[in-house]
């Protein structure tokens, strides 16, 4: 004769026998509300902490290099080459940042300047910025503030709707700050002045503009040849700039 050992779950408190429906549910949602009384308490600052330090790097990363040695000030500067299937435009830029801190261009189309190539550089003095990486830092920046808020530090959090109002934020800032990166910004040429073309040495001529930008995380240049539209023609842009050649990638990390 065996005997049969009396097995208790543990993965359901035991509340008895004696309880109602009514006493069974009530004692379920109290325990819900310990449960996630406990989550904001000791959970959700965890979290948020550890989003705070990643969302830090990634400013960082995207700021460059500030106050660190010059080793890791090196590592942080991206180098590529800038190539097309033509090889009208040829050459090199060095990424630091929102900093375009180097760069040689030479540019050579077969229907402008009687295909005489024209050669240019950015150097560290006159640095070429990138709006759009200096927009998605500063949006990320005002992400961590949602997360430095003195409430979130001490854990002060009292309803899971204020967890999700404060992420919704968060997470509005982080969509905006990805925008930059992924779509190009199409300022031109309303983005010409004097700082941009200041960063060019030789200056470029009269009638050519190179430009820089974001588009889907890597780095992109155009190169437009311009044209001033005569009286008699109407104007069909108000720019009254014809694009003859653009969009050569280099890889951005």
């Amino acid at each position: 004769m065996s005997a049969t050992p009396s097995v208790t779950s543990i993965l359901a408190p035991d509340w008895g026998e004696d309880l109602s429906a009514t006493e069974l549910i009530a004692q379920e949602k109290s325990n819900l509300h310990k449960e996630l009384e406990w989550l904001l308490r000791m959970e959700v600052p965890a979290v948020f902490m550890q989003l705070g330090l990643m969302l830090k790097d990634c400013a960082q990363t995207l700021a460059g290099p500030s106050g660190v040695s010059s080793a890791v000030a090196q590592a942080s500067v991206f180098t590529a080459p800038i190539t097309n299937t033509s090889d009208s435009v040829k050459g090199f830029a060095m990424l630091e940042g929102s900093r375009i801190i180097k760069a040689d261009v030479t540019v050579r189309f077969s229907k402008w300047n009687k295909s005489l190539p024209i050669s240019t550089s950015i150097t560290s003095k006159e640095p070429w910025i990138l709006s759009q990486i200096q927009n998605a830092t500063n949006y990320v920046q005002l992400a961590l503030s949602e997360l430095d808020d003195s409430s979130l530090q001490h854990g002060l959090f009292h309803t899971r709707e204020q967890v999700q109002s404060v992420m919704d934020r968060v997470m509005a800032f982080l969509r905006k700050a990805q925008d930059q990166l992924l779509f190009q910004s199409n300022l031109f040429p309303y983005n010409i002045d004097d700082l941009q073309l200041n960063a060019f040495n030789p200056r470029l001529p009269a009638d050519l503009f190179v430009d820089f930008s974001i588009n889907y995380a890597a780095l992109n240049v155009s190169v437009y040849a311009c044209t001033l539209l005569g009286t008699n023609q109407p104007a069909r842009k108000p720019s009254s700039v014809a694009r003859k050649k653009a969009d050569m990638l280099i890889g951005y990390v």
